[in-house]
């Protein structure tokens, strides 16, 4: 099975990725039919799973992997601090529904219409507790003990959505809905070094320098202090166009 991007066992290579990179090599050696994404850069506004997969003619999963302790506060999902006093963080697996939702709202969006996604929750490392496979059921979120026969796994609960599930996707639809995250999944790239700068007040008014060859209007506007900030310079003639944003 491909797993986008095409770099992502690259990503994985930091000892706290070890079960990411369990669930991304139990992906990759299955061989069901589909593709999956591994969402390189996730943070607090991405509101990805750790994985998007499609099989053929089954469904679209969102996986999220757990390795540390959970537990349930005030009904919500969290995570067990090992050392005593300190207050439990939310888990990552509480917003795996919401992230289900997100996908295929997005999905909506981009190409016209909804998918139906499942959200799983792989624990490795730990059998959860009665209280969090008790919040599980209740929010609907399908708990996998371990990344053992991962594929296997995910058919039979497949097999169980069927009735919920009325166009099980295409080939041809799951790299649609693939290509609508892969840009995002990508790691961002690092902004070139500038060398030495000076710092500049924030309440100057600065440029940088730009070059435009063969363009007859240039059209530039700036806001200082009083402003947002920003800035641009554009010129549409002669089908050239310029943007420049200004600190």
């Amino acid at each position: 099975m491909e797993i986008l991007p095409i770099n992502a066992a690259e990503l994985l290579q930091e000892p706290d990725q070890a079960a990411l990179r369990l669930v991304h090599t139990q992906i990759e050696n299955s061989q069901e039919a589909g593709q999956a994404l591994y969402f390189a850069n996730e943070g607090p506004r991405m509101r990805r799973p750790d994985f998007l997969l499609g099989l053929v003619d089954r469904a679209y999963f969102a996986l999220q992997v757990a390795v540390q302790p959970h537990g349930v506060r005030d009904g919500k999902l969290v995570l067990v601090p090992a050392a005593a006093g300190v207050k439990p963080a939310l888990s990552p697996v509480g917003y795996v529904s919401a992230r289900s939702v997100g996908v295929s709202k997005d999905v909506k969006k981009h190409l016209g219409y909804r998918i139906f996604v499942i959200p799983v929750a792989v624990f490795v490392g730990e059998d959860p507790d009665n209280t969090v496979q008790a919040w599980a059921i209740e929010h609907d979120v399908r708990i996998l003990f371990s990344t053992d026969h991962l594929m296997e796994q995910l058919v039979v609960i497949a097999e169980e959505y069927a009735d919920q599930i009325y166009t099980p996707p295409t080939m041809a639809e799951i790299r649609d809905v693939m290509g609508v995250f892969n840009a995002e999944a990508l790691p961002q790239a690092a902004p070139a070094p500038q060398g030495n700068q000076v710092p500049i007040p924030d309440g100057d008014l600065t440029a940088r320098q730009v070059i435009i060859q063969h363009a007859d209007t240039v059209n530039v506007y700036t806001v200082g202090a009083g402003g947002d900030g920003a800035g641009a310079v554009s010129s549409a003639r002669n089908g050239v166009e310029v943007d420049l944003e200004m600190p």
